[in-house]
């Protein structure tokens, strides 16, 4: 029987939230399992909560660490796990009661390295609908060709081959995926990166793996969170969207198939930087003073790709729409500060 390790970081998670992942889980009614929670420096009262769980449920098992992010977070959770599988959870989603349902079959009999299902956004969760329990699908083996394909979605999403509309999409975090133990143990997060480390992580851990599959179902939800680490202001996200950029690069190079999905990330990281700072209400100085701090920062040879104007006819809608705001509407800053506050009221 295969055991699966669910990992499930917490920092100062809402009680009703880790409730509800935690249930997620258990409901699988699956017995080879073990649950563990890594409490990453949280405050007493959620710490004694944890512990809680643990008494309430053997498989269960709490680790209580000092701060050190959710990247060290997870990786001491695969350290410490005794499965064959890895599955990381965050504290504040769920998974779907099909995940294991469709995924034990599929691993006993191909013993893939990987295999992937989907994750659907939600900005709050109601239920789990029933053509999303019903869905009748198979899984599909990764070839050569298609693993082109993955990486390109993992890079910057977008591929219809990796999609479902309405339903979901392979994500490029490490959610909604059984990883072997073997090469969990053997390609770590990286800690240095704040933003990012998961995607990178996902992009190594596929170009690593031999045999690859996905299941097209919805076995993850990741609901919206107001308080995530993605949705905060970031004074210092200059460097961290800088580095992610070249630590990608490294990774893949400059190859011509993946060009377009290299200007889309770099459109994405651009689009971060207004979010999180220069369009953001909390930053401090005046408008003009952001516009002209984002201009000098999108200038920078990281951005390099940004000046790649023959990719630009592959791009999506969205992003060809994305690359000429960024580059000729200089009243950008402020457009973009009235849409995240007309956003965030809706």
């Amino acid at each position: 029987m295969i055991k699966i390790s669910f990992i499930v970081p917490v920092y100062n998670t809402e009680v009703d939230l880790i409730e509800r992942c935690i249930e997620s889980i258990l409901s699988t009614q699956y017995s080879a399992i073990e649950i563990i929670i890594i409490d990453d420096g949280s405050n007493r009262d959620c710490a004694m909560y944890l512990d809680g769980i643990a008494k309430l449920h053997t498989v269960c098992i709490v680790y209580h660490t000092r701060n050190r992010g959710v990247s060290a977070a997870r990786n001491y959770g695969v350290k410490v796990s005794s499965g064959d599988y890895i599955v990381f959870v965050d504290a504040d989603d769920l998974i779907s009661p099909r995940m294991l349902s469709d995924g034990l079959p599929v691993l006993e009999l191909h013993k893939p390295d990987i295999l992937y299902g989907l994750v659907k956004f939600e900005k709050r969760h109601l239920s789990i609908s029933p053509s999303e329990m019903s869905m009748q699908v198979s899984p599909i083996l990764i070839t050569d060709d298609l693993k082109c394909i993955l990486l390109q979605q993992l890079i910057s999403l977008g591929q219809p081959t990796f999609s479902r509309s309405g339903y979901g999409y392979l994500s490029r975090g490490p959610v909604a995926r059984f990883v072997s133990r073997a090469i969990a143990i053997q390609i770590p997060f990286g800690t240095d990166l704040r933003l990012g480390e998961d995607e990178i992580w996902n992009i190594l851990i596929a170009k690593c793996a031999t045999k690859i599959m996905f299941f097209p179902a919805v076995w993850y939800y990741y609901v919206h969170n107001i308080n995530s680490a993605t949705v905060q202001y970031r004074d210092n996200i200059e460097e961290e969207e800088r580095r992610r950029l070249i630590i990608l690069e490294r990774i893949i190079g400059r190859d011509e198939k993946y060009g377009q999905v290299l200007l889309s990330k770099t459109l994405q990281c651009i689009a971060e930087l207004l979010r999180q700072k220069y369009a953001n209400k909390k930053y401090p100085f005046s408008l003009k003073c952001a516009t002209e701090n984002f201009q000098k920062e999108i200038s920078k040879p990281e951005y390099s790709f940004f000046d790649k104007k023959k990719y630009i006819r592959k791009l999506s809608y969205k992003d060809r729409l994305k690359f000429i705001l960024f580059k000729k509407f200089k009243y950008v800053v402020l457009l973009m500060r009235v849409g995240y506050i007309f956003y965030k009221k809706k």
